[in-house]
């Protein structure tokens, strides 16, 4: 994965160029995709391996530089089992209209760190959602 993140093209933060609201989709997707900035990424221990991921707060930050305007609805929040089970809608507003992605964030009752289910499948499911406009997908490609 390192590799990877040598290869692709940064993020920039530049005030100076801040993205402008209502941009072609395909302008947004293709910022979401560059590599987010080591100090804004975190791991998490899963079964043994560390993966890299974006905290949700983070993920607010890179869509409202990137894709102003955007917003999200929560669809759904139902339990399953043990597990609660969150559905969100981000929408990015693009010039050619607005564009929606939804996902699903999946937390156990029994919650083994920090927050409580419902919010911490939230988070998940804004992560998910946004990787589908492109924001840190390449953060999936992990190699086991």
């Amino acid at each position: 994965m390192a590799e990877q993140k040598q290869q692709r093209e940064q993020m920039r933060f530049d005030p100076a160029n801040r993205p402008k609201y209502r941009r072609p989709l395909a302008d947004i997707q293709a910022d979401l995709r560059k590599g987010i900035p080591d100090n804004i990424l975190k791991t998490k221990t899963i079964k043994s391996n560390n993966i890299p991921y974006v905290p949700w707060h983070k993920v607010v930050d890179i869509l409202d530089w990137f894709a102003p305007g955007w917003t999200q609805e929560i669809r759904s929040i139902n339990g399953s089992g043990t597990q609660t089970i969150v559905v969100i809608r981000l929408t990015i507003p693009a010039e050619e209209g607005d564009f929606h992605r939804e996902a699903a964030g999946i937390e156990d009752d029994e919650v083994s760190g920090y927050g409580d289910t419902s919010s911490n499948a939230s988070a998940q499911a804004l992560r998910r959602a946004a990787a589908m406009f492109g924001l840190g997908k390449y953060l999936y490609d992990v190699k086991k």
